[in-house]
């Protein structure tokens, strides 16, 4: 299922396993009686809860207003949800002011830039990464949309290698080289520098002029890098790949004079992260077949991971006659036993519609007010909270949504996956609707006409 990151917005655990669990309070007593106008309340509506796979979310949209800001790299071990493989493939440019020009020029250096995105950052990251550089050989398309299970034929013989372990805290300094050709120190954003191979830089470096004339020529002859992790880790990093910091960067001189020549991924840049989950041997394949309704736990993961998955079975009987005043739904959050804090939860979740043809569309509560996050946190919601006992759950009022589904014009389901979720690596293990302890609770109040 190809998911619409414009609709959605991707543009995601019991130590005691009742770690934010609050038991459901029934009521179901009428509030007000007035003049024949009767308010009720409930918590106790049917939830049934279960996994909803994802086959891939969009990762990159022509409109940079649809692209992503996170660019998630590495191969993470998750002691509950499996491996995930994020690699990146990316475009760079002639810089849009001027042309290269390395004609009677030697070269001295060719280094790929990456400053990080720290937002990004997940899991345990002051281990030592791997990355291998690839060279593209299959065209991508600026005016196409892709999804995270993309792929591009590269070069299988790296253009440049590197461990490192990510610095994040320090500005570097480093010395630029003005236009013509004196020397100047300057403090950049902390970010990776890649030497790349010394025969793969001569032969660009080289290379016919016709090739750097005009954009097209250019892409034609470097269609593009993919960047592949070499190392299996504890966590996730990202870069920042909507700066013109991120580029391919010659050094050269002539004679005495020292230049450099940056070929940024900038805003005419193909720019995406893809992603590769496998599932074998952790807990979320445990629950994987569980009937939907009869698990004790869900599961909520970003990137192009498990969504949660919510039917509401006997919605219809509010369809007539009634005004849906509230629909607050409260999704407790479970820690596992043996997993690992450091795979810390989502900020907010997003609650969409899944339709009959299976596409998720995020549902109109929260694309009121999708543009502006304070106005979404007062009439959607769904941020993590934290009780005065310390217990953890996401609240999100549905009450748009809820009526269309009691009228029929909506499935009677909906699926809870990570805001912004190609963006973010983070997931969360909640309770589901057979949790011994505690359960998804959706809080309704209605009015009988």
């Amino acid at each position: 299922m190809k998911t619409n990151r414009i609709a959605i917005l991707w543009s995601v655990l019991v130590l005691a396993m009742l770690s934010a669990c609050n038991d459901p309070t029934p009521v179901g007593a009428s509030l007000l009686e007035n003049d024949g106008i009767r308010v009720h309340y409930t918590d106790t509506v049917t939830l049934l809860t279960g996994i909803q796979p994802e086959d891939s979310v969009l990762v990159y949209h022509p409109n940079p207003e649809n692209q992503l800001t996170n660019y998630l790299f590495g191969s993470m071990m998750d002691p509950v949800f499996g491996k995930v493989t994020a690699t990146i493939y990316a475009q760079v440019q002639r810089t849009f002011y001027a042309k290269p020009d390395f004609t009677e020029a030697v070269l001295d250096s060719m280094v790929l830039v990456l400053p990080y995105r720290t937002d990004g950052f997940y899991g345990r990251t002051n281990e030592t990464f791997g990355m291998e550089i690839r060279r593209v050989v299959e065209k991508m398309e600026f005016d196409s949309t892709y999804y995270s299970n993309a792929s591009f034929q590269t070069n299988l013989e790296p253009i440049g290698h590197i461990e490192f372990v990510p610095n994040t805290v320090d500005s570097l300094p480093l010395i630029s080289y003005t236009d013509d050709g004196a020397p100047e120190e300057v403090q950049t954003v902390p970010h990776l520098r890649v030497h790349l191979d010394e025969v793969f830089a001569e032969n660009f470096f080289q290379a016919d002029t016709n090739y750097f004339l005009t954009d097209s020529a250019f892409l034609d002859f470097f269609k593009g890098i993919q960047l592949v992790p070499t190392t299996v880790n504890n966590g996730l990093i990202a870069f920042d790949l909507r700066t013109n910091q991120a580029a391919l960067v010659v050094y050269y001189h002539r004679d005495t004079l020292h230049y450099q020549y940056g070929f940024p991924m900038d805003l005419r840049s193909v720019r995406m992260s893809t992603f590769a989950h496998d599932y074998t041997g952790s807990v979320v394949e445990e629950h994987w077949n569980v009937p939907v309704g009869a698990d004790s736990i869900a599961f909520i993961q970003g990137m192009a991971g498990v969504n949660m998955l919510i039917e509401v079975p006997y919605v219809r009987q509010w369809d007539e006659g009634v005004i849906i005043n509230k629909a607050e739904l409260e999704i407790p959050v479970v820690m596992l036993p043996g997993d690992d804090p450091d795979f810390s939860p989502p900020e907010r979740i997003l609650v969409a519609e899944l339709t009959d043809d299976n596409r998720l569309i995020a549902i109109e509560d929260v694309t009121l007010n999708f543009g502006d996050l304070n106005k979404l946190d007062v009439t959607f919601g769904g941020l993590l909270e934290t009780d005065s006992d310390g217990r953890q759950y996401y609240r999100a009022n549905i009450t748009g949504h809820f009526q269309r589904m009691a009228h029929g014009t909506a499935p009677p389901r909906i699926v809870i996956t990570v805001f912004s979720k190609p963006d973010h690596a983070r997931r969360v293990v909640v309770a589901g609707s057979k949790h011994p302890e505690c359960k998804p609770v959706l809080k309704l109040t209605w009015t009988e006409l």
